[in-house]
Parts: C-alpha cells; sequence; structure tokens
C-alpha cells in the first residue's frame, strides 16, 4: 500500500530514479542534519550544585515521535538522564552533548552547550560567624587558626575583602617565622662573641616582626659593644705605656679595661 502511493508520487513528480520508505527516511536524515539540531532551555547563567534542570532539544525539521536522544557530558562529576535531566555534584563548567537518532540508527541532529554549576550559597551567618571567629583568634595572636577560619569563609562565599585578610596573615605569620630565625641566627653569633653580627641579625628581625625581648637585647648587645670596643682601646693604650716603661700607667689602663670588658690575657698581664 505505502509502495504504491510512493510510485504514483514519484510518477507525478517525474521523478525517474527508483524512491522507496527508506529512501523517504534517508532524505529526511539528511535534511534535519543539514539543519542542526541545539539544545534550548539549558541555563545560560550558573546553577548550583545537586539542582536538577531540564534540556529540552529542538530540531528542525520537526522529527518524528520516536526519536531518541543520547546524551555526554564531560568532565566527569555530572550526569544527564535519558529524558535530558541535568545534574552535578561538583561545582565546574560541563560540556553537554546531545545527538539524536531514529530508531534505526540514523543519525538527525548533533548539539551542544556549556553549563556553569557553582556550590550552592551558605545561609550569610555561618560566613559571618566563621570571620567573627578568626578575628578572635586574630586577637588572640593564634595567625594560623585565623587563616583556616578565612579559608574556610572564603570557600562558602568568595570575597575580595576575605582574600585580602587571608594575604595579610600570611604574610604576617612568613615574617613572623622569618623573624624568628634571624634572632636563631643572632643567638648563635652572640656565642661566637660575633656582637655586631648578632645585633645585625636582631635588627633585622625587629624589622619584621616585633619579638618579646628583642628590641632590649640589642640594647644590651649595643651597650657591650661599647664597652668591649673602649677596653680594646685602653688595652693599646696600656701596651704603649709599657713601651714607655710607664708600669704604673699601663697597669692602670688593663685594670679599667678589665672592669669594661674580660679581654683574654689582659688579667694575666
Amino acid at each position: 500500500m505505502i509502495e504504491r502511493i510512493i510510485r504514483r508520487a514519484r510518477q507525478a513528480a517525474g521523478i525517474l530514479k527508483p524512491v522507496t520508505a527508506m529512501t523517504l527516511r534517508h532524505s529526511y536524515a539528511v535534511h534535519c542534519l543539514e539543519a542542526g539540531g541545539t539544545i534550548r532551555d539549558a541555563p545560560r547563567g550558573t546553577i548550583v550544585t545537586h539542582q536538577q534542570v531540564t534540556l529540552d532539544v529542538t530540531i528542525e525539521p520537526t522529527p518524528p515521535v520516536d526519536v531518541r536522544y543520547l546524551w555526554n557530558v564531560s568532565p566527569s562529576g555530572a550526569n544527564v538522564s535519558g529524558s535530558g535531566t541535568f545534574s552535578a555534584h561538583t561545582p565546574g563548567t560541563y560540556r553537554v552533548e546531545v545527538t539524536a537518532r531514529t530508531p534505526t540508527g540514523i543519525e538527525l541532529a548533533k548539539g551542544e552547550r556549556m553549563v556553569k554549576v557553582a556550590s550552592p550559597e551558605p545561609p550569610p551567618d555561618v560566613v559571618a560567624d566563621l570571620i567573627r571567629e578568626a578575628e578572635e583568634l586574630e586577637r588572640q595572636d593564634d595567625i594560623e587558626g585565623a587563616i583556616e577560619k578565612y579559608e574556610e569563609a572564603q570557600g562558602l562565599r568568595r570575597s575580595a575583602d576575605i582574600a585580602r585578610r587571608i594575604q595579610r596573615l600570611r604574610t604576617e605569620l612568613a615574617n613572623r617565622q622569618r623573624a624568628q630565625e634571624l634572632v636563631k641566627q643572632g643567638y648563635v653569633l652572640e656565642g661566637q662573641n660575633d656582637l655586631q653580627g648578632a645585633i645585625a641579625k636582631y635588627e633585622a628581625a625587629e624589622q619584621l616582626y616585633a619579638i618579646d625581648g628583642v628590641a632590649q637585647r640589642i640594647q644590651k648587645l649595643r651597650a657591650q659593644l661599647a664597652n668591649q670596643q673602649r677596653a680594646q682601646e685602653l688595652v693599646k693604650q696600656g701596651y704603649a705605656l709599657e713601651g714607655q716603661n710607664d708600669l704604673q700607667g699601663a697597669i692602670a689602663k688593663y685594670e679599667a679595661a678589665e672592669q669594661l670588658y674580660a679581654i683574654d690575657g689582659v688579667a694575666q698581664r
């Protein structure tokens, strides 16, 4: 019956080549491919994780009712059901592709759309509470703890203000750690009687971060260094007096030097 109708229509149209029902089906598929297909009603903004949205497909010319849609989404972290319901459990940007086929496997159209997915916005009080906790940790001088709280808040809601706080505290923490290392180096130089070198280390530490007791240590070492330099000068004067055979004057210089700073060999001299 169908073949007879097609044959009469072919003859009426003056078509010389054979035409069958399969020819019409393939011709329709070619027209569909030439027209192309698109995904419509996909979210053009940003959806949140675990939110479900339906992706509809439009194809011109209108396909038969038994068209099957094959969905693909990349990268991993999201999925699309056979009915076109999209959802994602991980934030990111996903490429959604669809292919329309006939039940016999003839491809009718293809389409794609990018879908952006973000983490759901937390209640405002959660972020505010985290910021208050971080500020309290700052007051307690717990810099690392404060950074953790700010980073947790930033993970829930990105904010330029929170980012600046995190950067400020990270810089402060790095300065503190560097200052502590410089103080340790100063202790070593003190043990080696390199007072000038020790003072330089302590002063560099003070410029980065004020550590308790370091300023007083610098002041003490400066006084000690001045005494050491004055004692060395007195010893030189004692040597000169010895050369002049002024033993009494030399002894006085050496004793004055000993009161300021103990120089090796002066007490025995």
